[in-house]
């Protein structure tokens, strides 16, 4: 995948992200100042409002009470301007969402283009490694097989004069059939299954699968 279609990606999701991000924090921020502000006018309502309103009649002195009524006139107001600020986050929001995708459209197709591009070579550079891997298998087979024409020699004495029954001509494949028995072959296990590959290829196969090959890493170590 060419850097410039990925870099791009990367941007527009970044800005994309930052601007959700804002107007998700901004509507919370307000949701909540909202919250609080209904809070406080039932507080005045419920226990501020009557001790005022019975200092008025009682006493004649109507300031406390006038001092809460402006208090929940000035909050009554701005949890109206508040609740309109969040609906208009919102539909800024929605807005948003639906232009960023149309916008993301071009970008999408390039950059989906580069991905089959990408992908294609990365495949084929598996296929180049698995290459190496059969041309490595069948060279170090070679000295196994070297041997075994040496055995079916020393066989055939024994055979000739009658102490064996018969020659064993095929070559033990010492290799684990599936990765629990590599123990009972001394921790070899050529082949990769479908799952194994699927692992590796998507990111979740565990080290600890593979740590079977560790005591492999060094060639001179062999």
């Amino acid at each position: 995948m060419s850097a410039k279609a990925k870099d791009k990606v990367l941007q527009f999701v970044e800005e994309y992200n930052i601007r959700v991000s804002k107007f998700n924090n901004d509507i919370e921020a307000s949701e909540k100042a909202i919250e609080d502000m209904k809070l406080e006018i039932k507080f005045i309502n419920e226990v501020e409002l009557t001790p005022a309103i019975e200092k008025r009649v009682v006493e004649g002195d109507s300031s406390f009470e006038d001092k809460l009524k402006k208090k929940l006139a000035k909050l009554e107001a701005e949890v109206v301007r508040k609740t309109e600020e969040v609906m208009i986050l919102k539909k800024l929001l929605s807005n948003y969402l639906i232009e960023s995708a149309d916008k993301v459209t071009d970008l999408d197709n390039m950059f989906r283009n580069d991905k089959k591009i990408a992908e294609a070579k990365a495949y084929a550079m598996m296929m180049h490694s698995k290459k190496l891997y059969v041309d490595s298998i069948q060279k170090e087979a070679a000295v196994l097989q070297e041997l075994k024409d040496v055995d079916v020699q020393l066989q055939q004495i024994q055979y000739n004069a009658g102490r064996t029954n018969g020659i064993y001509t095929e070559i033990d494949v010492l290799t684990a059939p599936i990765p629990s028995y590599k123990d009972r072959f001394n921790g070899v296990y050529l082949q990769l299954s479908l799952d194994e590959i699927r692992q590796l290829i998507k990111g979740t196969i565990k080290p600890e699968d593979l740590s079977y090959l560790i005591r492999f890493s060094h060639k001179k170590d062999l």
